[in-house]
């Protein structure tokens, strides 16, 4: 979750947080190791070591996803998926929603953070802007509406294409011999999304911040450090 400033037609990230454990291929893999399950509570056949057998029944798995954003159902079916077995799962969204339920229960605490870090509350958020593929799963939807019940969840933009299009309309502004500079400035203003450092410590197991997380970037800061034992 970014959120981002805009005056005078100048983009500024004021924060951002995130779990790096959480997006569409979590889900997929949830979805993919229910499948997985039953296959093998309806043949006794454990695929876990067959590579082709779960790449094959991810990609089905991967669509059935793709079509519970729109769909109350649907099926999960791999011809042959190993020692000639077929597989045929139904999947209803409620049983989705579910499996995946521990990954759902991960988004708010991702927008208390960004609210917390940003020191902003609920009632400054003019828009709330849906980017990237798993905003249309209609839990993440309802989820999302629960947090922000005030604003109207916006996602008129295709969310596979909204970073591209924004770039391409950033392009279009600058002139042809725009300067690095130029586009530096004219693009939007940034942040860190992660702390950022070095292993410190003996046997290296502490992180060393030199930068913070949500520092706007480009950044220079220094920091001295020391070894901990000679040589």
């Amino acid at each position: 979750m970014s959120i981002v400033k805009l005056k005078g037609g100048k983009f500024e990230v004021v924060g951002t947080s995130g779990d790096t454990h959480l997006g569409g291929e979590d889900l997929d893999n949830c979805l993919q190791k229910f499948c997985q399950d039953e296959f093998k509570k309806a043949t006794e056949i454990d695929i876990e070591n067959n590579a082709r057998a779960k790449r094959r029944l991810r990609t089905e798995a991967v669509k059935a996803k793709i079509i519970l954003s729109a769909a109350n159902n649907a099926e999960v079916v791999v011809d042959a998926l190993c020692d000639g077995e077929d597989c045929n799962v139904v999947i209803t969204r409620a049983k989705f929603e579910e499996i995946c339920f521990d990954y759902f229960m991960k988004i708010v605490p991702v927008c208390d953070e960004a609210m917390k870090d940003t020191k902003i509350t609920k009632d400054q958020i003019s828009d709330v802007v849906l980017v990237g593929g798993s905003t249309r799963i209609p839990k993440v939807q309802e989820i999302l509406k629960a947090y922000f019940p005030d604003h109207q969840l916006i996602h008129k933009i295709n969310p596979d294409e909204a970073v591209a299009v924004g770039a391409a309309i950033h392009a279009a502004h600058l002139p042809e011999d725009a300067t690095h500079e130029e586009v530096i400035e004219t693009l939007i203003q940034d942040v860190t999304p992660l702390d950022q450092g070095c292993r410190v410590g003996a046997g290296g197991k502490k992180m060393g911040v030199v930068i913070p997380k949500n520092t706007k970037y480009p950044a220079k800061i220094e920091k001295k450090y020391t070894n901990s034992k000679d040589n």
